[in-house]
């Protein structure tokens, strides 16, 4: 709230003056926002054992026009334990900033995908929030074949193509 006083003086006769008071509020406004920011896809492709811990990197953004306090949680689809950093996190207006979260990858040798979901909740207003996920795959086996090997002859200012095949043989 801003309070202004503007009075208006009679260059005449100083003894002549109007006062006026303006009176501002400026509405709170709340406002979150949370992205995947890396690994720049959508998630990592890994294998286990042993048990490890993966790094997905968040931004969250105060899009409200006061500094805010924000909760992090992260949920995993299979309650693989997880670790977070900054939380919560104090951000001013318009401003951003960089969350961690790890993900405890257990030892098996089973074929999983698991649904990580961060969510970032105002508590100036508990119903503003936003979330961002990320997918993680587990020994889904990464592999590929890239064949087969050229030779070629070229003589200068000429140039030569080679074809080559890339498989997916995962």
């Amino acid at each position: 709230v801003d309070t202004t006083v503007v009075t208006a003086t009679s260059q005449i006769s100083p003894t002549v003056h109007a006062v006026v008071v303006d009176v501002t509020t400026v509405g709170r406004v709340v406002a979150v926002t949370l992205e995947r920011l890396w690994p720049d896809a959508d998630g990592w492709c890994t294998t286990s054992p042993p048990a490890h811990q993966l790094l997905y990197r968040f931004t969250l953004t105060n899009n409200g026009n006061t500094t805010d306090t924000f909760d992090i949680a992260a949920q995993s689809s299979h309650s693989w334990g997880t670790t977070i950093s900054p939380n919560p996190v104090t951000v001013g207006p318009w401003t951003a900033t960089e969350i961690s979260v790890w993900l405890q990858i257990p030892s098996t040798t089973a074929k999983i995908e698991d649904i990580l979901t961060v969510t970032a909740t105002s508590r100036a207003n508990n119903t503003v929030s936003d979330s961002a996920v990320y997918t993680t795959r587990l020994n889904w086996g990464v592999d590929l074949e890239l064949e087969p090997d050229r030779t070629g002859l070229v003589t200068i200012q000429n140039s030569i193509l080679y074809a080559h095949v890339v498989t997916n043989t995962s």
